[in-house]
């Protein structure tokens, strides 16, 4: 039998290593684009897309199934609780496939300080709704009886 503990307690662990990922990739590696020369920069644009997505892909995977487990179970306090932490869900995968992908896809074809400034701003949203879904799901760390 899965305990609603369990599930609860590795979702707040998914969602803990998502935001140590973003906010890594937030301060340190994003504004670092800025420092690759030139010609060193398609290959280090690759290989940073190539790399971030073999980590950040399986586990936003995981942290949307944890999620409508959760949900099924219902784990979450009432549904002010269940409607941010799927909000916020959708509003990161949103801007993640429609704002940072696309400027991602962009710098692929050369370095541009502009769309790297851009991409810096624009990922402060996704920096920002990780860390609230956090504080949420802490917040809610109380498992329905």
């Amino acid at each position: 039998m899965i305990k609603k503990k369990n599930i609860q307690l590795f979702e707040i662990i998914i969602t803990s290593i998502l935001i140590g990922l973003i906010w890594t990739i937030q301060v340190v590696h994003y504004p670092s684009f800025l420092y690759v020369g030139t010609n060193d920069y398609n290959a280090f644009h690759t290989f940073h897309m190539g790399a971030i997505s073999l980590i950040a892909a399986p586990l936003m995977i995981f942290e949307v199934l944890f999620a409508f487990l959760s949900l099924k179970l219902k784990i979450y306090k009432g549904p002010k609780t269940t409607f941010s932490v799927f909000l916020i869900l959708i509003l990161i995968w949103l801007t993640t496939f429609f704002v940072t992908v696309p400027i991602h896809n962009q710098l692929l074809v050369t370095k541009n300080e502009q769309l790297i400034h851009k991409l810096v701003l624009m990922n402060w949203i996704r920096t920002f709704l990780w860390t609230l879904k956090l504080f949420i799901l802490v917040k809610n760390d109380n498992v329905r009886k």
